[in-house]
């Protein structure tokens, strides 16, 4: 087995490793992208592996997927509905095709549902949890409130929405590049 090799690039939110030629492991850093993700170098594309939670991380992310390949990102793969692994998924523009499984995008969809009915109560709550946590009581639950902070605080970005896989496979799906499928 080869060695990982780490790569150089690197951010405030996660490390970047080669697991092989062309294949890359973008590892969370201090529990701020919700997630890990991966980049795939097709060759004359390239596919990003879930999207983190954080957009910052996001924004990171693609931008560290086009420089490592040269290439725009042509595929975003979900691999669950969690939404620490699709809210970067908005941040692709529309040609940008997102792939996931069918129970997947019904997944996704049904959280891109309750998004737009429960978005409204993000600010409060966080202001909520502010002030809990400001008071000075040592909330017994400080942990799981910072928590909730750090997860809504990502809700309610400008811009954010909960994009939607427009592809999906019922078995299985190739994707083939110039490099590699």
């Amino acid at each position: 087995m080869e060695r990982i090799r780490k790569v150089i690039l690197e951010n405030d939110y996660f490390r970047l490793f080669e697991l092989a030629d062309g294949a890359y492991a973008a590892i969370e850093k201090e529990n701020n992208t919700g997630s890990n993700a991966g980049i795939i170098d097709l060759g004359s594309g390239t596919v990003i592996f879930d999207t983190f939670l954080n957009s910052d991380a996001a924004k990171e992310l693609k931008k560290a997927s086009e420089k490592l390949t040269g290439n725009s990102v042509q595929y975003v793969i979900n691999s669950h509905g969690h939404t620490d692994h699709i809210l970067g998924n908005y941040l692709f523009p529309a040609a940008t095709a997102i792939i996931s499984s069918e129970p997947v995008r019904a997944s996704i969809a049904k959280a891109s549902t309750e998004f737009e009915k429960e978005k409204d109560l993000y600010p409060p709550r966080i202001k909520e949890i502010e002030d809990i946590l400001s008071s000075g009581d040592s909330a017994e639950n400080k942990a799981d409130l910072l928590n909730e902070l750090q997860f809504l605080s990502n809700l309610v970005k400008p811009g954010v929405e909960i994009r939607v896989p427009n592809l999906t496979f019922a078995k299985d799906m190739v994707l083939h590049g110039s490099k590699r499928s």
